[in-house]
């Protein structure tokens, strides 16, 4: 079972998704590895056949959650794509290493963004890409 600190993160970001306007959710899962550290992993589809794909790996310091792992994901309905967050080592220049995030073909500075902010974001991307919108 999650701790009493993920356990309620877990249920505000499935409550998040499900508030998402015109997001279906492909796949949502809670994985515990080990007690005290829950792999979270979510596909939605989005807008126009956009992907949203967000994980996590997440454990417990004290009172606070730790994100060892993540990665958010944008692509487009031609699998282009559109950004992404993560903390994979492989960018160590940047000054927030390992944080950064990729658009189009650069990788900027950048640090962990909230699911809420990347949900934000990807409403955004979307409604700026789509046919008739003010660009």
């Amino acid at each position: 079972m999650a701790s009493e600190v993920i356990g309620p993160y877990l249920r505000r970001v499935e409550r998040l998704i499900s508030q998402s306007p015109g997001a279906y959710v492909e796949r949502y899962t809670e994985a515990e590895v080990v007690p005290g550290r829950v792999n979270l992993r979510i596909r939605l589809r989005v807008s126009g056949g956009h992907l949203l794909s967000l994980s996590e790996t997440i454990t417990q310091e004290d009172d606070s959650l730790v994100f060892l792992k993540y990665s958010y994901h944008l692509q487009d309905a031609d699998n282009q794509r559109v950004f992404r967050y993560d903390n994979a080592t492989h960018h160590p220049n940047l000054h927030t290493f390992p944080d950064h995030k990729h658009v189009a073909d650069t990788v900027q500075p950048s640090v962990k963004p909230s699911i809420a902010q990347v949900l934000q974001e990807a409403a955004d991307a979307i409604s700026e890409s789509s046919p008739g919108s003010a660009q």
